[in-house]
Formats: structure tokens, sequence, C-alpha cells
């Protein structure tokens, strides 16, 4: 029969092991091996307050269907509850887990715990008064004399049961009893410090949202989403894959705090807030920049994708009247927005750049009339130029002065030139003095765009023609001033 020994064999196997189904595989596969019994169960209880078998090895697969649910049902088949709100449970396994037993009844122990070594017996000698319930009698059903069930106990609540059945009669004595008590003891604490580290990680779960996410939107928070973007772009650079931007800012929304109250503003951040997230990818990232600013992240996307992307943003806003209990006899909120888009790599190198080019874009929106989107088409970031940086345009053989130009921006590719008049031919050489250290220099350039301008001047759009990384810099170092961006 069952030995002591064993018991520790059991629990010795277990050291070391912190998965929970593997710890309760292992437990099952012992219990059986070293008792002898050909059915063994554990039963432990889930969130809808059932009891169904956690695991199982010797019934067979249509016991197991019958058997796994211990709720009781009515005529409709609905969960039938008590005064407590909980579900009452049938069979001899209900018993036990409601602790519904008599310590004075052989058949049960003053632990609570129930075992025959004859069911039969057991069926013909007692009444369900006397069983302490409505019994279902699928065990001697099946042709199982042997029944034990023993509760898995932590402190005076029982959150399951260990089961062992077997066809052969006298499988029992007060010894294994016992012993089999101390098991379902032990397997209670192993399912109880399963549970708590399964609270905790939930807890941990609850509060890196909380610490991540925007209290009032649900959506990602600026420091959240700033480190999340940092992540994108690193991933699209190793992939060499384009990542767009999206900044969105809601209209008018200082008249609507300043109309109806803060209240009703901060219901229409969630409700802006939740059609943006019921409209993205499940990729896409959206976090609050701040006040009523969005950051939406959309990775391997491109500029015109994004484009797709603000529009069914526009059409669902289109369809949503937005409500707030604060709004007094003003029942619904129309909304409109203002959008900029950037994308990585073409209009910027890093993070700050492109944050910066899409809030460039969402100003520009703002002034020609909101309601609308601007796509920043320039490729990497303008810099306004230091004072008196001057741009002397020549021929490409560097000989013959064109016309003195003045730098209105610079970037590593190109430049935006103020001229008086349209003398530039489509390719020339242009000499810089960098205001630094007044060393030269000497680029080749194209002409991309010309915009005449009301006075009559222009703007003269140019790019730089065959210029390496290393002059790229040193002409930004030179001539760009790092506090300033057109």
């Amino acid at each position: 029969m069952y030995k002591t020994k064993p018991i520790l064999d059991i629990i010795d196997s277990t050291i070391g092991i912190t998965d929970f189904n593997s710890v309760i595989g292992i437990i099952l596969k012992r219990i059986k091996k070293y008792s002898g019994f050909e059915s063994v169960g554990i039963r432990i209880k889930n969130k809808s307050g059932d009891y169904p078998y956690y695991v199982y090895d010797g019934f067979s697969k249509s016991f197991i269907v019958s058997e796994n649910s211990l709720c009781q049902l009515d005529k409709k088949e609905n969960v039938v509850t008590n005064e407590n709100g909980n579900p009452v449970l049938d069979c001899m396994c209900g018993n036990v887990i409601r602790k519904r037993f008599d310590p004075k009844a052989v058949f049960f122990t003053k632990n609570g715990s129930f075992w025959t070594n004859s069911t039969t017996r057991l069926l013909a000698s007692t009444s369900e008064k006397d069983r302490k319930g409505r019994t279902r009698n699928r065990c001697n059903g099946e042709g199982y004399d042997s029944v034990g069930l023993f509760p898995l106990s932590i402190g005076c609540k029982n959150i399951g049961l260990l089961q062992l059945n077997d066809k052969k009669t006298n499988m029992f004595n007060v010894k294994n009893i016992r012993e089999f008590e101390l098991l379902a003891r032990y397997i209670a604490g192993i399912v109880n410090s399963a549970n708590t580290i399964k609270k905790l990680k939930e807890a941990e779960e609850r509060l890196k949202i909380m610490v991540q996410n925007d209290e009032l939107t649900g959506c990602a928070n600026f420091k959240s989403i700033m480190e999340r973007l940092e992540n994108e772009i690193i991933r699209s650079k190793r992939h060499k894959r384009k990542l767009s931007v999206i900044m969105i800012d809601i209209d008018h929304f200082k008249i609507i705090n300043d109309e109806y109250g803060h209240l009703v503003g901060n219901d229409v951040l969630v409700a802006f807030a939740n059609v943006i997230k019921n409209t993205v990818r499940s990729i896409d990232i959206v976090g609050r920049y701040g006040g009523e600013e969005f950051l939406i992240i959309l990775p391997e996307s491109s500029s015109k994708q994004a484009s797709v992307v603000l529009q069914r943003i526009r059409n669902k806003l289109d369809q949503v009247k937005i409500s707030s209990p604060y709004l007094g006899k003003q029942k619904e909120i129309s909304l409109k927005f203002s959008a900029g888009i950037a994308v990585f790599p073409h209009n910027a190198e890093d993070l700050e750049e492109l944050i910066w080019a899409a809030d460039n874009s969402l100003l520009r929106a703002k002034r020609e009339g909101r309601n609308r989107s601007i796509l920043e088409k320039r490729k990497g970031v303008r810099v306004k130029p230091l004072s008196g940086a001057i741009a002397m345009a020549v021929n490409l053989s560097g000989k013959e002065n064109i016309e003195a130009l003045e730098i209105v921006n610079i970037s590593k590719e190109g430049m935006l030139l103020f001229s008086a008049q349209d003398t530039l031919l489509d390719k020339f050489s242009c000499r810089m003095p960098c205001l630094k250290n007044d060393i030269p220099f000497m680029l080749n350039c194209a002409v991309k765009h010309k915009d005449k301008l009301e006075n009559g001047s222009y703007h003269i759009g140019v790019q730089f023609v065959d210029i390496h990384d290393d002059i790229q810099e040193k002409v930004i170092n030179c001539i760009g001033s790092s506090e300033e961006r057109s």
C-alpha cells in the first residue's frame, strides 16, 4: 500500500520546478504510480466558481465530459446559486468542497474527506440525507468501488480536491487516508502559491499599464510613446523599412474647455482617443503627446498609408456625435482636427527630427485653416542659418560669379535660397563661407523648384549634388543654427 517514503519522493520531485502546470502534472503521475489507483484527478476552482478537473489520468473521456462541472443546473440549464451568489455544487465532490459532511459518519473524516471501499454497499446502506446531498452516482455507474475525495484546503477555504478511484474494493485504509490528506494539503499550498504569483503578475501588469498609459485616455503617455518611437526607429533602421508618424490636434479645443468646462473637455478627449484607437491597426501605437495633441506611430507605413489612416479617422469622427453628462442642454459636440505627417527616414534621421517634422507639418495645417492634414515633403529637417549666411552662386567652372543669395534654411540635402530675380541656371556651383572658421565650401547644386513671391522675388529650392556624408555634417555645423528650425 501507500508508504511515507513515496510521499516524500512526490514532494522532492517538484522541488526547484517553478512552472505550475509541470508541478501539478508530476504530482498527479507520482500519486497514480505509488498509490496503485487506476484513476486520479485534481479539481481546482476556476473564475466562474466551478471546480473542473485541472489534471487527470485514467478516467474515460465520457466520464470527464459528464463530470467535469459540479454546478447544479435548473430546468433552463442555468447555474443555480445560493444566497451568497455562489454556484450550488452537486455530487459528493460538491459536498466535500462545500464542507457538507458529518464527521460521525464512517465515510467522512474529521478533516472533511470522503472515502469508501465499496460505492455499491454505500449506496445500498445510506440515503441522500446520510450522504449530505444529491449524488450523481457516476463513479458507481462507471464501476468504481473504491472512491476517495480529499479537499485542497487553505485555512478555512477549499480551493479544490484530490480524487482517487479504483474498480477494486478495499483500496483505502486509515494510514493511506491520512497520507492522501497530507498530499492534498501540499497540493493546496502549491495551488495557493501559484494563485498568489498569478495575482502578483496581474497586479504588476496593471501597475505597468498605469505607469505607461495616460490615466484619462488610456493611450500611451508621453514618456512611453517616446520610448516606443525610439524602439520603432531602431527597428526600422535594422530592417530598412519606413516608419510614419502623425501628430494630430483637436481643432479649437480651448473653446470647448472655455465654453463647456474641463469635465466636458475630458470626455471629448476620451471619445477622440477612442475613435483613433478603434481606427488604427493593432501594431500601431497611439499616445497622448500633451493636452489635446496625440501622436500616432505607424510601423512599416508610407506617407500614403498614413494619409489613408487619417481619412478613416475623419470619416469615423464625422459619424460620431460626442456627448457628455456635463453638457447640459447641448447634447452633442462635433469635432474636427488638424494633423501633420512625417516619414522616417525620408524626413528625418532620428526621433527628435521626426517629431519636429511632424509637429511642423501640424503647425502648417493650423496656419492654413485647420481641419486638414499636411505631409512633410522635404527630405531631411531644415534649420535656419546663422545670421549673415550667404551663398555665392557661380557657374559650374567656378570662375564666374552669378549672384549672392541669402540662405533661408538649410539641411543636409539642400537649402532654400532667396533671390531678387530669376537668374539661376538649373545647375550651378555654390560657394559658402563657414562663418565659424572662414573656410568656404564649394558645392554643386541643382534647382528643384522656384516659387515667385508677391513682391516679385523668388524662393529657390536647391538640392546638393554628390555631397559626401562628412561634408553634409560640416555644412550644417558651420552654417546652420542649432537653436532654430524652419
